[in-house]
Order: structure tokens, then C-alpha cells, then sequence
């Protein structure tokens, strides 16, 4: 994979890490390099949404002298920090008509001041506070019949842009923003990554620039994909002894977690590893970060939380059921547990779902051995858990993956036993109207794009016509009386290259940030048999992930 030399292991990570970034184009007239750290997220610097467009100005007038004709626009990127402002105009360059100085008209982020057009807007914006939730449904389908239900499956995802971009998505250059419309079906191409000696896979994540795509073995391994050629890499688990990957999520620092539980056959224990580039010599390096929880797994860990701080899940694997919550320090990787609670079933993904006062809340979703949901939110500045009738329904079955609207303002739930698409809003489930059902389909997870524009659903490999599991999933009208599901499915799965089985799934999908198209990872195993599956997709007419 080119830009890319071999796997170094290192000791575990030091307790602050910073991650240094080459600005792109911003050399000076002897043609050396400018070189921007990326700023740690913290109280000092309050994250941004990604994919949200804000206002702001590059010239030197105080605030209460710009008109609003003047102003520009700046993107919020995939680490969460504020982009250059583009399009703005100084205040003697043009005069506003029937406008007053005003910076309180702007309805998608708050106006800030530029040192200049080239440079990089200081990231001084507070965090928009959580939107308050409104209701959704989704229209079903109704295609013929397939066979049986997926049973232990992966999940969830974060956030980018939704203006037109060039051929290949940049690091983090927003081209002049505009206003897309609503969005509507869409016709998507599908092409398998050729991968010598690939099993089944289950999660998959992108680099937060879109530089580098991390694929999961079920077992083992994971996979380094190169966001521009698609050539990949496979990288050992920097440990020896029977291992079951449940997620690959990177954080803003661009380092993916890698975790799951090692020795499933016998007492089981969580791990984590991280995985990161160096930015001297390119290289990837292993490494455990200290003080990682006593647990029988790790489930999931999110990075688009209220706080800045990730939000770990760790459950048991067998009764008693329990989940637990961890905060985590994105610098010091510190690990803090938040709350334990019975779970009745065994969990295996979290998502933030706000309550219905819009304040911060996170549901955790449980589909083994039994079902349950269980919502930790704060209410009049306490937390608790709330679970069964208090979220609105006990009628949930087995449910094992969630993702939210990067707006947070509605959570998407997958029952794949009852194969239905749960929708959790405002505190709680939407029960009218009912749940849409998909009885003849095994659907397995939900994953939104990071513009929240579209999102999918895959599953099992599809009997008539024979074909891998793909739905699309667009946003709810305004009345959240209609967001629609449509069938997209990747045509002649049953035939090469994917010559996919009976048993076949189709696992995660992953959107590459900037663009519209991404990476869907699944397979098959058995007694004799560990296929996998690494399938490229594309949105036709929609911003373009690579070349043609």
C-alpha cells in the first residue's frame, strides 16, 4: 500500500498523546512545508459537529461592522475543528443593501473572525447545544422471500460535508458551500476489492481525513485498506491466542480501536488496542492503552458524544447480564466508568439519543440471549437509566445495532430477529406508526452517512432475486411521518467474485467522509469455510470517492 511501511510494535501509549498534521498548500516562497497541530479537544477548545456549516469573517473590522453580505463559510472537519472560511468580503469591498450589521441571523453556526482567507479559522466556536428531537417513521418494502434471521452482529457512525466536492475527497477543504435539497432514492454502484487470503469481516471505519479505511477480521487480524487505491494490507492482532473482533471506530486523532474478546472459548476477556500511523516514517503501531477496564468485551466505543470524550460499552458475555459505560480521556486515555446496570440480555451497541428535554442520553441495545434497551440520560441534572415501559415499548426482540442521525435528533435501532427498524426519539420508541417490518429480509445494521443525508442498512445474502442486502435510508419529512427505506441490493452476490452462500452476510458499511461512496465488509464461515467480503460502493450522481 503505498505511503505506507511496515507494522512497528510499540510499548503501551504515553499518558498525552498529540497528533501533527502537514497543512496542504501552505508553504512559504523558499517552498518549505507550514506545519498545524491538530488542537486536542477540550473545555479550551469545544468540539464542532462535523459536516456543519458555520459563518464567519477574515477581516480585521470588529464584528459589529460586518453585514451579513460580507460574511463567509467555513465547514466544521472530521476531527472536529472549525475549516479556513471561505467567500468572505471585506467591509470596503462591497456595500450591503438593506442590511444592518448583524451576525445573529446565521441559523447553521455562529459567525467568527479569520486571521485571513488562507488561513485556518481559530476554533473558538462553542458547541452547539443537542437539537430537540422530532419524531420519525420509515416507509417498508416488500420484497419476496430469503431464508433465516443474522444472529451476533456489529453497528455505528460519525459525520462530514454536504456540498459537491472534487473527484477525490481532500483532508478538509470545503468548496463553496450550497444548499442540496432534500434527498431523494439512489442508484448505487457496487465493486469488489480483490483481497488475497480474506475472511469474514465485520466492522469497518475510515480515517477521519479519508486517508485510510480499517477493516476487522472476525477473528484475528485487521486490514489496512489505502483510501486512494484501495490496496490492502493485513496486520496481526499484536497478540497470540483465539480472538473475536466486534469493532474497529477511530478517533479524532485519527488512532482506530481495535476491540472485542480474547480466548472466547474459555473465561473471556475484553480487550482494546490502538492502532496509529507514525507521521515521521508512516509506519503502523500497535500499542494497549494503560489502565484498560477488567471486562469480559468491548462492544463499541463513540466518539461524537456531548463532551468530547469517547463513550466506551463493555458488557458480559454470559449471565449474569450486565453493560457498563466508560468516559474516556481522548489525551490521557484515561478510563472512567459513568454507570453499570442489569441488563437482561446481552449488549452490543450504544448510540447517543438524546431525551425528551433535548439533554444529552445514550441507548444501549441488547440482543442476546433475550432483548432489551436501556437509556442512560440526565434529567434536571441527575442521571439514570431508564429501561421496558419507560422508553415506550417491551415489544423489541432480539436487537443488536443502533446508529444516530449525526444531528442526534433520532436513533435507529435493528431488530434482527423481529426484523424490524426500531426508531428511539426524544426519550423514547416511536410506536405510531408502527415500526417497519422487513419479514422476509435479515437485516443485521444500521450505519448513517457523516452528513446525515443517507444512511444504510445491510444483512443477509437475499434468495429472490439473489442478491447482498442493501437498503438506503433517507431522512424523515418534517413531520417525521416518512423516511424512506428502499432496497439497493449488490446484483448477482450468489455468482463471482463474491460467489456468496446461503449463510452469507453483509455486516457494516463504512461511508468514506468528504464524498459519497464507501465500504461494505462482510462474509461466511463454517466447518470448512472463511470467505470474505470487501465491496465498494457508490452513489451515482453523488459526490464522486474516487476517479472514474
Amino acid at each position: 500500500m503505498h505511503r505506507r511501511t511496515p507494522l512497528r510494535i510499540l510499548a503501551p501509549l504515553a499518558p498525552l498523546v498529540a497528533l501533527v498534521l502537514l497543512a496542504a498548500g501552505c508553504g512559504d516562497s523558499s517552498g518549505a512545508e507550514t506545519v498545524r497541530e491538530r488542537p486536542p479537544i477540550g473545555p479550551s477548545n469545544p468540539p464542532c459537529i462535523p459536516g456543519e456549516i458555520g459563518q464567519c469573517y477574515g477581516g480585521p473590522e470588529p464584528l459589529d461592522e460586518v453585514g451579513d453580505c460580507h460574511l463567509g463559510t467555513r465547514e466544521c472537519r472530521n476531527d472536529r475543528t472549525w475549516d479556513t472560511c471561505r467567500g468572505w468580503r471585506r467591509v470596503d469591498s462591497v456595500q450591503c443593501e438593506n442590511d444592518s450589521p448583524s451576525l445573529s441571523r446565521n441559523p447553521s453556526g455562529p459567525a467568527t473572525t479569520t486571521p485571513t482567507p488562507s488561513e485556518p479559522a481559530p476554533n473558538t466556536t462553542a458547541p452547539p447545544s443537542l437539537p430537540h428531537p422530532v419524531p420519525s417513521s420509515s416507509a417498508p418494502v416488500d420484497p419476496p422471500p430469503s431464508t433465516a434471521e443474522p444472529t451476533d452482529v456489529p453497528p455505528s457512525g460519525p459525520a462530514s460535508s454536504t456540498e459537491p466536492a472534487p473527484t477525490a475527497p481532500p483532508t478538509s477543504a470545503a468548496t463553496e458551500p450550497q444548499d442540496p435539497g432534500p434527498a431523494s432514492p439512489g442508484t448505487y454502484r457496487y465493486t469488489a476489492v480483490p483481497v488475497a487470503s480474506f475472511g469474514e469481516s465485520v466492522t469497518v471505519d475510515w480515517h477521519p481525513d479519508g486517508s485510510v479505511a480499517v477493516v476487522g477480521r472476525r477473528s484475528g487480524a485487521v486490514h489496512l485498506v489505502d483510501g486512494d487505491t484501495l490496496e490492502v494490507t493485513r496486520l496481526p492482532l499484536p497478540e497470540t491466542g483465539a480472538t473475536l473482533i466486534d469493532r474497529v471506530r477511530f478517533d479524532p486523532f485519527g488512532r482506530a480501536w481495535v476491540m472485542g474478546t480474547r480466548d472466547p472459548g474459555g473465561t473471556p476477556s475484553g480487550f482494546i488496542h490502538i492502532l496509529e500511523e507514525d507521521p515521521d516514517d508512516g509506519g503502523w503501531s500497535w500499542s494497549t492503552p494503560p489502565g484498560v477496564p477488567a471486562e469480559q468485551a468491548f462492544r463499541n466505543i463513540r466518539w461524537d458524544t456531548h463532551d468530547g470524550d469517547g463513550l466506551l460499552l463493555s458488557a458480559t458475555r454470559s449471565s449474569p447480564w450486565i453493560f457498563r459505560l466508560w468516559s474516556v480521556d481522548p489525551e490521557t486515555l484515561t478510563f472512567t466508568l459513568r454507570v453499570a446496570s442489569a441488563s437482561g440480555a446481552g449488549c452490543q451497541d450504544v448510540a447517543p439519543a438524546p431525551n425528551e428535554f433535548g439533554e444529552p442520553g445514550y441507548l444501549v441495545v441488547c440482543g442476546i440471549n433475550g432483548g432489551a434497551a436501556h437509556h442512560w440520560t440526565r434529567v434536571a441534572g441527575e442521571f439514570e437509566v431508564r429501561s421496558g415501559l419507560a422508553l415506550g415499548t417491551t415489544n423489541l426482540g432480539n436487537i443488536s445495532s443502533t446508529d444516530s442521525h449525526p444531528d442526534h435528533d433520532r436513533t435507529l435501532v435493528i431488530g434482527w430477529s423481529g426484523r424490524t427498524v426500531h426508531r428511539f426519539i426524544a426519550g423514547s420508541f416511536v410506536t405510531n406508526p408502527p415500526a417497519p417490518s422487513f419479514s422476509t429480509r435479515g437485516i443485521s445494521s444500521v450505519r448513517f452517512a457523516p452528513d446525515g443525508r443517507r444512511g444504510l442498512i445491510v444483512g443477509r445474502r437475499t434468495v429472490s432475486p439473489p442478491g447482498g442486502l442493501v437498503m438506503e435510508v433517507l431522512p424523515c419529512d418534517g413531520a417525521g411521518q416518512n423516511c424512506p427505506i428502499t432496497e439497493v441490493l449488490v446484483p448477482g452476490f450468489d455468482a463471482p467474485p463474491y460467489n456468496a452462500g446461503s449463510n452469507a452476510h453483509l455486516h457494516e458499511s463504512a461511508w468514506r467522509p468528504g464524498c459519497d461512496g464507501g465500504l461494505i465488509v462482510g462474509g461466511e464461515s463454517g466447518l470448512s469455510l472463511d470467505r470474505g467480503f470487501l465491496i465498494r460502493f457508490d452513489l451515482e450522481g453523488g459526490r464522486p470517492c474516487w476517479p472514474e
